[in-house]
């Protein structure tokens, strides 16, 4: 086989990566197919659902037909803004922003996240650079393919990078959410709602760039863009990220468990730990100074705890939400995902129980319809993830490829010669000076061809086709595009029947709706009666003192006389 990489890397046999091909034919192996569809099928239809279940905790908090102008406005507008015009709904003044001034904090906004989004990009690119500089480093310090270092490059090079990018994940993101929340601020968002929709549209956007950035370059990009073979450099004179022979998805595992299980375990350490060990040292100096005076009540004890953080739901639902996100997207790469998921989650409800109950005084409730920005994000993610898992089929597992050779090229209709098929020869002559091995390993002294992972032709085609794309990949290409539209239309069509067979509203609820909105009507169409009546009386020339008149429309209301005499006697109420 060929070098892994540029100069240090010495030649290689295929057996060597015998173990990484049998631990990646645990997640890379004819179950991956239907497991994937089923993880992009699964987040349509909890899409769907969920709308449903939505609905029905709207209706029971009654808050189904609620609307965001009589949400009052956020007392920071009140504070910043001078500006003042009717609402249309409430009829009163508000403070208002015109709508030149959005347009200003918009393209802002939208500078700024481009330009974090930047360096996302950036960092990628540098763990990139990272597992060049490790693979090599691990090879030039090799005496041997044997050895340790040089046997088990790649999880090395694929675990600490992982780490890594895990690090830089967690201080981009803490850095961004005060940036998120200052473009948020300059916006000022007429109530609370639009400004945690506002937040949530920019926190995620970048977040989304910032977590799944590395695993899409694992999974689409890697050893594919720029396209090459050996003695090929890729773009900045930087040698090509090459995946191993046995593929990239075992290398998309790593990435992903350590992200999910890393975030998570840094969520619950920051969120319940943390506070902790802060409320235990300050109760212990309040209860040191006085404990020798006299017993704490119970309300004295609260307040020593924290306030509860005013947009600490926004972070349980990013948490959420991108947690959803890992499962679905390339969950095929890891299946554990959604078993560490749930055990997470069984972990995360109890300390979020122990946080509100313990930790964090009683939080004040908020009247909300839905869970705002994020039902569409649900939406959009759900969506992502078909596309998704239908590439990972397609392009990171060998499940095409295998086919192909099994259904076009296979003399015997077996797997028996598979891995002969995938390879390309290359001609260790044809070697830059400067990328050619200084060490070509023991027992390789005389090799003239060696064989790398591709479909590309071999050194005894002329120069113009030596070494290009053969027919074969074109083959496997159109198979993968194939496969591709083919996985991605059968889900969506599935999952539009079944939205279409799943109403948003159970039928016991539309009822209830309609019969609200009928009263409605007629409690309408009865007090506007009662209006037109007293009109016509007082037309007809009878005498209707105000105090008759709001008795007459409003019977609950008791008359002026009546809420004087009240007023005068407090003794009978």
């Amino acid at each position: 086989m060929c070098p892994l990489c540029d100069k240090w890397c010495p030649f290689w046999r295929v057996k060597d990566s015998c173990a990484l091909s049998r631990a990646t034919y645990l997640f890379d192996n004819s179950a991956t197919v239907f497991f994937s569809t089923f993880m992009a099928f699964w987040a349509m239809l909890f899409f769907e659902l969920w709308q449903r279940r939505q609905s029905v905790v709207a209706w029971n908090f009654d808050t189904l037909d609620a609307l965001d102008q009589y949400e009052p406005v956020r007392p920071e507008l009140a504070r910043r803004v001078m500006d003042q015009r009717i609402n249309t709904v409430t009829n009163t003044l508000e403070p208002y922003v015109p709508r030149w001034k959005k347009w200003m904090h918009g393209l802002l906004s939208l500078s700024v996240v481009s330009f974090m989004m930047f360096v996302v990009l950036a960092a990628v690119f540098g763990t990139v650079v990272y597992r060049m500089l490790v693979v090599v480093a691990l090879y030039a310090t090799s005496t041997t393919r044997q050895s340790f270092a040089s046997q088990y490059a790649t999880y090395i090079t694929a675990i600490t990078s992982a780490f890594l990018n895990l690090i830089v994940i967690l201080i981009l993101e803490k850095i961004y959410y005060r940036v998120a929340k200052w473009l948020t601020n300059m916006e000022c968002p007429r109530s609370q709602t639009e400004y945690e929709k506002s937040l949530t549209w920019k926190y995620y956007i970048f977040e989304f760039v910032n977590c799944y950035s590395s695993l899409v370059y694992v999974a689409f990009f890697k050893g594919r863009i720029p396209p090459g073979y050996p003695g090929v450099k890729g773009w900045f004179n930087i040698p090509i990220d090459q995946c191993d022979q046995a593929g990239c998805i075992i290398e998309l595992c790593i990435q992903l468990a350590v992200i999910l299980l890393g975030k998570q375990i840094y969520s619950i350490i920051r969120e319940a730990v943390f506070p902790l060990l802060s409320n235990w040292w300050s109760s212990q100096d309040l209860i040191k100074f006085f404990t020798h005076v006299r017993h704490f009540y119970r309300w004295e004890k609260d307040l020593q705890l924290r306030p509860f953080p005013p947009l600490s739901m926004f972070k349980e639902y990013s948490r959420m939400v991108l947690q959803f996100g890992f499962i679905t997207t390339f969950g095929a790469a890891f299946p554990l995902a959604p078993l560490f998921a749930l055990l997470c989650n069984l972990f995360e409800i109890r300390f979020d129980a122990y946080k509100i109950l313990v930790i964090y005084r009683r939080p004040i409730s908020q009247i909300a319809k839905n869970i705002g920005a994020w039902f569409e994000i649900l939406q959009h993610l759900a969506q992502f993830a078909v596309v998704s898992n239908a590439f990972v089929i397609a392009f990171t597992s060998e499940f095409v490829p295998k086919m192909v050779y099994l259904l076009a090229f296979s003399p015997t209709r077996t797997m028996k010669g598979y891995t002969a098929w995938s390879l390309s020869a290359y001609k260790v002559s044809d070697f830059p000076e400067d990328i050619k091995p200084s060490n070509f390993g023991e027992g390789f002294n005389s090799t003239t061809i060696c064989y790398y992972r591709g479909t590309r032709n071999g050194p005894e085609y002329s120069d113009e086709l030596k070494y290009t794309y053969s027919m074969i990949f074109w083959h496997i290409l159109a198979a993968r595009l194939a496969m591709v539209l083919v996985v991605e239309h059968f889900i969506l069509i599935t999952t539009r029947i079944i939205a279409y067979m799943i109403p948003d509203l159970p039928s016991y609820l539309q009822a209830r709706v309609l019969r609200q909105n009928f009263l409605a009507k007629e409690a309408f169409y009865e007090s506007e009666s009662k209006r037109i009546s007293l009109v016509e009386t007082q037309s007809d020339g009878t005498q209707i003192t105000p105090s008759a008149t709001a008795a007459s429309l409003y019977p609950s209301i008791p008359s002026t006389s009546a809420a004087v005499s009240v007023a005068a006697d407090p003794e009978s109420m």
